[in-house]
């Protein structure tokens, strides 16, 4: 990935996430790499046997404070803190980014293939095989907002959410959390009115 603002101020200060980078002469290995004026990678091994030129899961975990990367749900690197050569953290991992799938041939990180190997047809050509790409917004947090009217009390949260409610009246021997009761609605608001004064309410997904 690219910060979408490269024609204006150049790379690295864009910045670039490398989800998988891979060194073709060494297929049992890739890479996850940030740069934007420094430079962090981690490298993943793949079990004895294995290679990417099988197909496997990639992912990308992209918060405001961490970078995450997996390679068939196994996380193996853990960015929390980068510079920029432009601006001041989280920057450039705070703007947009676009997508770059290619089969890079020379530059320094793999070297210059010989005229031979190209000619001899031994190398070339090549492909990349991508299966699929899907990118997800993470849900917002399943947060209640609570507004009080007399003894009724009013439960809302976002409508994009599918869940359902839950109640906790608290025992008279104190908080037993494993106490959970569903309620039968499942989109807000929720009209509530405790019988005993108190009682916590919380989202169950789905």
């Amino acid at each position: 990935l690219l910060g979408t603002n490269i024609s204006s101020i150049g790379w690295p200060g864009c910045g670039e996430i490398d989800v998988m980078e891979n060194n073709g002469s060494s297929p049992g290995t890739v890479q996850g790499s940030l740069h934007s004026g420094s430079d962090e990678t981690g490298y993943y091994n793949f079990i004895s046997g294995a290679a990417n030129t099988a197909f496997h899961t990639y992912t990308l975990d992209w918060t405001t404070n961490a970078i995450l990367f997996y390679v068939d749900g196994h996380l193996y690197e853990s960015q929390t803190g980068w510079s920029s050569s432009i601006g001041n953290y989280p920057f450039p991992f705070d703007q947009p980014f676009f997508f770059i799938m290619n089969l890079a041939i020379g530059g320094s990180f793999v070297g210059n293939p010989s005229s031979s190997s190209i000619n001899g047809g031994t190398t070339f050509p090549a492909e990349m095989q991508v299966d699929y790409v899907r990118i997800y917004n993470q849900t917002a947090p399943l947060k209640l907002s609570a507004n009080q009217t007399g003894a009724t009390i009013m439960l809302n949260w976002p409508t994009n959410i599918v869940c359902h409610l839950q109640m906790l009246a608290p025992a008279a021997s104190g908080l037993q959390t494993t106490n959970w009761t569903d309620l039968p609605t499942t989109s807000g608001p929720a009209y509530v009115a405790p019988t005993n004064g108190r009682a916590f309410y919380r989202l169950q997904s789905p």
